[in-house]
């Protein structure tokens, strides 16, 4: 088996030394963002994935790991944060539009979308703040979660106008903010 990371190559005699091998050659300079195994992608954690592979560990001819450094995985982050907010402002002011004239019920399935779409920024911004020295991620954080937290309290009470007007006026400005730092990283 030939493990490949950027222009190291390592023959591996013992799959059961693989694991080391990996985190030997990305270090602390780098973030493991995937592999490639034998040309497939594989996204999946890679102790958990040979785990779950053990049979088939000794047919593998080739591992190629992609990782990045924090600079590039930050940017990274920041980039698909910031194409992420461009779609979802149309859809939040059009969102607005419908609850405001329509009520709750007009927009129901988008909710999921949006609280999957904040919850990945908060883990997003989470993963920044572990990276970088920034503390901007923080009270975007909490802004974004409190947020949430109105939003949902207009759902339970079925309140039309409050819900449309939090997605209006903060989570619209939030995300605007949120895009903004995302540019400037």
């Amino acid at each position: 088996m030939q493990l490949i990371f950027k222009e190291h190559q390592i023959k591996l005699s013992e799959p059961d030394k693989l694991i080391h091998s990996m985190s030997e050659l990305i270090g602390d300079q780098y973030i493991y963002n995937y592999m490639k195994v034998d040309g497939t992608v594989v996204y999946d954690d890679p102790i958990e994935f040979f785990k779950n592979n053990q049979e088939a560990l000794s047919d593998i001819e080739q591992i190629e790991i992609i990782a990045l450094t924090g600079k590039e995985h930050v940017e990274g982050i920041a980039i698909e944060g910031s194409q992420y907010i461009s779609n979802a402002l149309p859809v939040l002011e059009e969102m607005s539009k419908s609850i405001y004239k329509d009520g709750i019920g007009s927009v129901k399935n988008k909710f999921i979308s949006l609280s999957e779409g904040i919850q990945w920024l908060v883990s997003s911004l989470a993963v920044i703040n572990e990276i970088t020295t920034n503390s901007r991620e923080n009270e975007l954080t909490a802004k974004l979660q409190s947020a949430l937290i109105e939003l949902n309290e207009g759902l339970e009470n079925n309140d039309a106008v409050l819900v449309a007007d939090i997605i209006e006026y903060e989570v619209v400005e939030i995300f605007q903010e949120i895009q903004k730092f995302f540019e400037e990283v």
